[in-house]
């Protein structure tokens, strides 16, 4: 039998690509891939707290290449890191050539869900760290939600600074892009 924290920390989820979820070049709409994206995230971070969550963001989505109609599109979402009322979700998005027998990553994301009730966050379960990859997966996840912060906090800075600059000072650093 799978380990508990197995069954409760992931999802996969599959799908058939048909033309109404296509653009004009007869590929998966990207905008489509992170809706179902955020589903599996969902599911994942609903299963695991057991209360109902809601998206605060999405980071570091990666489109790696196209999903072609009659593929078939199957994404796994994991928690990777627990806050006090966050889940870290990873997930990875594979989509499968079904008359080659071909699969291949498409994309990659990480979405940060946040547990609710009556509007307001609820702590969720702490993380538990039972094998030596779950212990791998808790040290990534709390790397990444720390360089995530860093890296706001960063932006912010250098968005203030630029909005500081005065017409002079625009001029010269825009001048120096080209």
């Amino acid at each position: 039998m799978e380990n508990q924290s197995e069954i409760f920390d992931s999802i996969t989820h599959s799908e058939l690509v048909t033309p109404k979820m296509t653009n004009s070049m007869g590929t998966l709409f990207g905008g489509d891939l992170l809706a179902h994206a955020d589903k599996a995230a969902y599911v994942c971070a609903r299963r695991y707290c057991k209360q109902t969550c809601v998206t605060a963001s999405f980071d570091q989505v990666s489109f790696l290449g196209p999903v072609h109609i009659d593929e078939l599109i199957t994404y796994h979402a994991r928690i990777i890191h627990v806050g006090k009322s966050s889940m870290l979700v990873e997930i990875n998005v594979y989509a499968e050539n079904l008359k080659k027998d071909e699969v291949r990553k498409v994309s990659t994301c990480f979405a940060t869900m946040v547990a609710i009730k009556d509007g307001m966050p609820v702590e969720v379960p702490r993380m538990k760290c039972e094998t030596i990859d779950e212990c791998r997966d808790r040290l990534m996840g709390d790397t990444r939600r720390k360089l995530a912060k860093e890296y706001a906090q960063r932006i912010s800075s250098a968005e203030s600074n630029i909005l500081n600059l005065d017409n002079d000072e625009l001029e010269k650093m825009v001048n120096g892009l080209a």
